[in-house]
């Protein structure tokens, strides 16, 4: 019986040690496979990645300046949304005249390096031709850097340079709204304001004895707070000095920020521009150079002979000296047209002045010939600078053709060459009439009434050869034009074409600009033969669809001539681009979007393309890839948690089967 029970409890020991073997052995299975779930669960390395910035950029000029001008570069870094304030310096290149495809060479001087935040060193331009900056970032703590050059064909970045205007007079540049001085405040922390302005009218029929006022917009940095401080508004005029320091109607009106200046009253014929500054304020620069000089929003004139379509101006020549038995020479009244009025012409456009000469009753027509001026943009007070070109032609013959590029405000001026029965008029007659003034904006594309029946420019299609004189009514003039070639005929931006052409005159310099934008594309020299060849490259500013490459200069019969090719721009898609922030800057060219880079129209164009300075991922802000840090941490948490229940249950199991007998 007890051996029965003896061995009844052997075997029953023997089964409990069976079941804990069994037991222990499952624990380090299950531990095992928690383990390597654990593994698998534990979320990828994260690479931390330097943050993007998108670099965009603004010459001092875009237009058509004379040899000699000193000109400047300034870069705009934006962080994404809530990234830090980029710090680190911009290099601004300068490429010209007519730059490479890739914009390397030729190169003006040395490039120039500054803070982010302070424009670049000045460069001064000689050559004739097309200019075009270039901008590279050296990247910080927090951003990667911007190695290859941004603002290769973009318009902002781009301006042309000819002989054919006068000697650049050394006055800072009116439109250049960010003056270029050092910035005192610490690199982390923007500055500078952007200043615009808008006068209460910008009408060219202002009658003497209208008040007018003027109020400015200052605009912070992204993220920054709203500038305080003061506004000092001062109305120059009438006919202002090239740099707007006189004549100064009254005195400054100082006014706090958003309210508009104090109440101004003109009464002298002329042109009137406001000019304004700013005092600074805790958190901003001031700033001390006046904005708004030659810009249209601040512009107006004011006209005694509202009524009267053609003004009539007394004139008082000077007479020739009495001679003993010598008739003395009659005064005549002269009188002059513009061929246009308009405050809203497009640059390239082609305008004439006709003078009428009345003498006194009684006496013969007036012969001889009246010598025109074209003064601008934006003249002085006497209407002698800046000189666009002269034409004399005999009396009751319009002058011949002057081609508009700069914009501003410009004045015809006319004298007469007097004849046996009529004294000369060397004192120029024009200067602030309203009938001899009209404006150029950079915002019309282009001009294409005409009351002329032949020789003018269609939009698209084939173009005439013509030789079509110019009407004497009429918004714009028909012109001596042929029809050039354009190969390829179609092209997306940023590629090049060959244009070729003829009929100018022998070894002169020639202007290419695409229209209708218009932008320009550089220079070349007519052969012997009058004719030409050119390649050129098309800017990444022009919009998609039917275009026209015009190429302008002296014809070979004399006065203006034309060859032109009709040409289509087409379509760029996100994969044209190799980062997102050429695609940004293409678009916020053009927020309109023409190329359609924005699908989802929240403001950035082309999401799916890397940032300069991304290798792998597409990171969102704060440097992580797609998970968020919740989610990272809390699969972080779980992996260890289970690995170390694991390894204890491993580790325990390991011991009991040792100790097991």
């Amino acid at each position: 019986m007890s051996q029965r029970r003896g061995a009844s409890a052997n075997r029953h020991g023997t089964g409990q040690r069976v079941g804990r073997r069994r037991w222990w052995r499952t624990a380090r299975v299950l531990a095992f496979l928690i383990t390597v779930l654990a593994v698998l669960l534990a979320p990828p390395a994260i690479t931390a990645q330097a943050l993007s910035v998108t670099l965009t950029t603004q010459a001092s000029t875009n237009s058509t300046v004379a040899p000699g001008t000193v000109v400047t570069d300034f870069a705009t870094l934006t962080p994404p949304t809530g990234g830090p304030a980029p710090t680190g310096t911009v290099t601004y290149t300068l490429v010209g005249p007519n730059p490479n495809a890739g914009c390397t060479a030729p190169i003006v001087g040395s490039p120039s390096t500054t803070p982010v935040g302070s424009p670049s060193g000045p460069f001064t331009v000689t050559g004739d031709g097309t200019y075009n900056f270039v901008a590279t970032y050296s990247g910080d703590a927090n951003y990667g850097a911007i190695t290859t050059p941004v603002g290769c064909g973009v318009a902002a970045e781009m301006f042309t340079v000819s002989s054919a205007l006068p000697v650049a007079p050394s006055v800072p540049d009116p439109l250049t709204l960010v003056p270029p001085v050092p910035d005192p405040a610490p690199p982390d922390v923007p500055r500078r304001l952007v200043l615009t302005t808008q006068a209460s009218t910008n009408s060219s029929t202002v009658a003497p004895g209208t008040v007018v006022t003027d109020i400015a917009t200052l605009t912070p940095p992204a993220g920054r707070p709203a500038p305080t401080g003061t506004v000092t508004y001062t109305l120059v005029g009438p006919n202002p000095s090239v740099g707007c320091t006189a004549p100064i109607v009254g005195s400054p009106s100082t006014s706090p920020v958003r309210s508009p200046s104090g109440p101004f009253t003109v009464t002298g014929d002329g042109t009137y521009n406001f000019v304004a500054t700013y005092s600074g304020d805790a958190n901003y620069d001031a700033i001390t150079t006046p904005v708004g000089c030659g810009v249209p929003a601040e512009m107006f004139t004011v006209s005694t002979n509202l009524p009267v379509p053609n003004p009539v101006v007394p004139n008082v020549p000077v007479l020739n000296p009495v001679v003993p038995n010598v008739p003395v020479p009659s005064p005549v009244a002269l009188t002059t047209q513009a061929s246009t009025n308009s405050s809203t012409v497009a640059p390239g456009t082609v305008v004439t002045d006709i003078a009428t000469l009345t003498p006194p009753a009684g006496r013969p027509a007036p012969t001889g010939t009246v010598t025109y001026t074209l003064v601008g943009p934006n003249p002085n007070a006497g209407c002698t600078a800046p000189i666009v070109g002269s034409s004399t032609t005999p009396v009751g013959s319009r002058s011949g053709p002057f081609t508009v590029t700069g914009v501003g405000t410009y004045n015809f001026v006319a004298n007469y060459s007097g004849d046996a029965s009529n004294g000369a008029i060397t004192t120029p007659v024009g200067c602030g009439v309203a009938a001899e003034m009209f404006t150029v904006s950079s915002a019309v594309t282009t001009t294409t009434t005409s009351t002329s029946t032949t020789g003018t420019l269609p939009t698209t299609g084939t173009l005439p050869t013509t030789t079509g004189t110019v009407p004497t009514t009429g918004t714009s003039t028909a012109i001596p034009s042929s029809q050039a070639t354009v190969t390829p005929s179609s092209i997306k931006p940023g590629g090049t074409v060959t244009v070729s052409g003829g009929g100018f005159a022998p070894n002169q310099t020639l202007t290419a600009t695409l229209f209708s934008d218009p932008l320009p594309l550089g220079t070349t020299q007519s052969d012997a033969n009058g004719r030409f060849q050119m390649t050129v490259r098309i800017p990444l500013a022009a919009t998609p669809g039917a275009h026209r490459i015009v190429v302008s200069g002296p014809g070979a019969q004399g006065g203006q001539f034309i060859s032109a090719a009709a040409i289509t721009i087409e379509d760029l898609d996100c994969p044209d681009f190799r980062f997102q922030d050429e695609a940004q800057a293409v678009f916020d060219a053009h927020r309109s979007d023409p190329h359609g880079l924005d699908g989802d129209n929240d403001g950035v164009a082309c999401e799916s393309l890397p940032r300069r300075g991304q290798t792998t991922g597409t990171a969102p802000p704060g440097g992580i890839l797609a998970r968020t840090g919740s989610q990272v941490a809390g699969l972080t948490s779980g992996a260890v948690l289970a690995v170390g229940i694991g390894l204890i249950l491993f580790a325990v199991g390991k011991r009991r089967t040792r100790t097991s007998p």
